[in-house]
């Protein structure tokens, strides 16, 4: 479930050639990964491999911005256990998804009209 603050609940850590690694995604990471890499919500749910590598590279915007692209396909060849990482990294984005789409807190909503 999202947080209040915009940030997902998760986080993925691991070190590579010796700097620590913390991938995750927020409100701005997940407009940032829509935009500028096409990612949809369908795309993933439909486990397409070009929307899954694009989620990847996505949670490097929060923490690591200045990530090459080199580095991040060095790290994605690196990493096992890609179906659970991909189902993580999935899970993580659609929960930040849900933090900009749901619905605010009980009494907290602003009404409003269409004429």
């Amino acid at each position: 479930m999202a947080q209040k603050s915009g940030k997902t609940e998760g986080k993925i850590k691991f070190e590579y050639e010796g700097e620590a690694y913390v991938l995750e995604f927020d409100r701005d990471s997940i407009v940032a990964t829509e935009k500028g890499l096409g990612v949809s919500l369908a795309d993933i749910a439909a486990r397409k491999v070009s929307a899954l590598r694009d989620v990847f590279t996505g949670a490097f915007i929060k923490n690591h911005p200045g990530t090459s692209d080199d580095t991040i396909e060095a790290i994605w060849q690196s990493l096992g256990g890609k179906r659970e990482l991909t189902a993580a990294l999935s899970r993580m984005y659609g929960e930040g998804i849900q933090s900009l789409i749901g619905e605010p807190e009980k009494g907290k909503a602003i009404s409003w009209t269409v004429e």
